[in-house]
């Protein structure tokens, strides 16, 4: 336990992705802690447990952590993500690619988005993300790793990941394990805080053991379950975040996956669909006080071809 202000113990609340993989980084950055997890189940909005698609940051997490392509695409059966298409998002202009690295080179000391700026402002420029090389590869439905030779067109783009989430759970927790995090498979009880300064204190589980630590990581989504024990204050943000409801459905894989995600604006919010070799991801995002729930499910079924 703690010595002083020094923190010893943590204990990680949570079994999903974002549980496992916090546990695995204090433990790989942080190898002098003491890490222990209560995998408790992710709920069924714990949206990072099943929405698959993840930026290049993910990429740098990976080699934070001591993991390589080789252990998250070859191993745990994960695709390359190189960008977003946007559709239907600035009216009377044609869908866009937010590509994922560079646009263009600079000219000197400038950007190149200044020098294509001036030059769209005469219509004397093609397409903004006709410059990044990322989108440019993803509409041929090609991928190449990123060149180490700065003259190379191919040095300067990024890629996240399409995860198999449930391969990449079962990476992640093994990975965990091995560098020493120890696992309590059992249910959280109650919180027990400190009557000093309200703090946490220790986790009662179900088996009747409390598990006390120096510091506490939340991991468990939305159900908060060691955060809600604080307090149960919301700010809500809906006056400028309208939309509040999120819908989910899953099918088939493509013949050919795409490493771009589709994303088209709707009077309501927008819906989106992700490919890679496992499935085929849809969901809609809108909100309720301007579409009803029944016609929600019905737009998501017709754009996912559902019966």
């Amino acid at each position: 336990m703690r010595e002083g202000n020094a923190i010893r113990e943590v204990v990680v609340a949570g079994g999903g992705v974002v549980g496992w993989s916090a546990a695995a980084a204090l433990r790989r950055r942080l190898p002098g802690l003491s890490v222990t997890i209560v995998p408790v189940p992710p709920p069924a909005d714990a949206l990072a447990d099943r929405i698959a698609s993840t930026l290049p940051s993910t990429i740098a997490f990976h080699a934070d952590l001591g993991l390589s392509d080789a252990d998250t695409i070859v191993r745990a059966g994960s695709s390359f993500r190189l960008g977003t298409r946007f559709d239907g998002w600035a009216e009377g202009l044609p869908a866009y690619v937010h590509a994922y690295g560079e646009y263009g080179r600079p000219f000197g000391t400038a950007s190149f988005h200044l020098h294509w700026v001036r030059a769209a402002r005469r219509a004397a420029a093609a397409a903004f993300d006709a410059h990044a090389p990322a989108a440019a590869i993803a509409r041929a439905g090609r991928f190449a790793p990123p060149q180490g030779d700065p003259g190379s067109p191919l040095a300067g783009f990024a890629y996240g990941l399409q995860l198999n989430l449930p391969r990449y759970l079962q990476m992640m927790r093994a990975y965990a394990l091995h560098l020493g995090v120890r696992e309590r498979s059992v249910g959280i009880g109650n919180v027990q805080l400190r009557g000093e300064d309200g703090f946490i204190e220790s986790l009662r589980l179900d088996d009747g053991s409390a598990l006390a630590a120096d510091l506490f990581v939340d991991c468990t989504g939305p159900a908060a379950a060691l955060r809600g024990a604080l307090d149960r204050d919301f700010d809500s943000w809906a006056q400028w975040l309208p939309c509040d409801r999120v819908l989910l459905a899953e099918g088939p894989p493509p013949p050919a996956p795409s490493a771009l995600d589709d994303v088209a604006a709707m009077p309501a919010g927008w819906r989106w669909r992700a490919e890679s070799p496992v499935r085929t991801m849809h969901g809609l995002v809108y909100a309720s006080a301007a579409l009803g729930d029944d016609e929600a499910r019905e737009a998501l079924r017709e754009a996912s071809g559902a019966a």
